[in-house]
């Protein structure tokens, strides 16, 4: 009897010690929570830079391939960009947001883009047109890809034309050669 007492007191011992896991193990653990703590949180996107990112590049080359300027060189290419994206978010995030509000006068909308909680706005805006972009069929996913695409396109050409219009400017000037001396 004494025996079996001692048996099933060392078996109560075992169950109530923790088992610690080995050093081999506990380093791992400690990598693995050091490489956690390590990782940053991603930035969360501002409104116009997740339509650009999510929204505009995947069309851009298309775009591009519908308009004169898809030979343009790297550094003409993003001057026309940056001048056609204010257009499309004009067209695809303030428009919807003017109507929604009711804005018709330029001192509305003006108004409107000086909102404290724009931003929120301009979030909600952008993350439906994604969330159209993906939502039915495949083929109506494309069709509105391709919308969209257009879109860009007469932005693109909207965009051009403000360069013309500096260059035509720029030639009415006459350069007098007596000038250089």
């Amino acid at each position: 009897m004494f025996i079996t007492q001692a048996v099933k007191k060392k078996e109560v011992e075992d169950r109530d010690e923790p088992k610690y896991p080995s050093y081999k193990e506990f380093l791992e653990l400690k990598k693995i929570v050091k490489s956690l703590q390590a990782q940053k949180e991603p930035k969360k996107l501002s409104a116009l830079n997740k339509f650009k990112k999510e929204i505009i590049s995947p069309i851009t080359e298309q775009a591009l391939s519908e308009t004169d300027y898809v030979d343009l060189i790297p550094v003409d290419k993003m001057r026309l960009l940056n001048k056609a994206y204010p257009i499309i978010w004009e067209k695809l995030v303030l428009e919807p947001l003017y109507t929604k509000y009711n804005c018709e006068t330029e001192e509305d909308k003006e108004k409107l883009k000086n909102k404290k909680n724009i931003q929120a706005d301009y979030t909600l805006q952008v993350d439906s047109i994604i969330d159209e972009m993906n939502e039915g069929e495949l083929d109506d996913q494309e069709h509105y890809r391709e919308d969209l695409a257009s879109l860009f396109t007469e932005a693109l050409n909207e965009a051009a034309e403000t360069f013309q219009k500096l260059d035509d400017e720029d030639s009415d000037y006459d350069y007098d050669e007596d000038d250089d001396e």
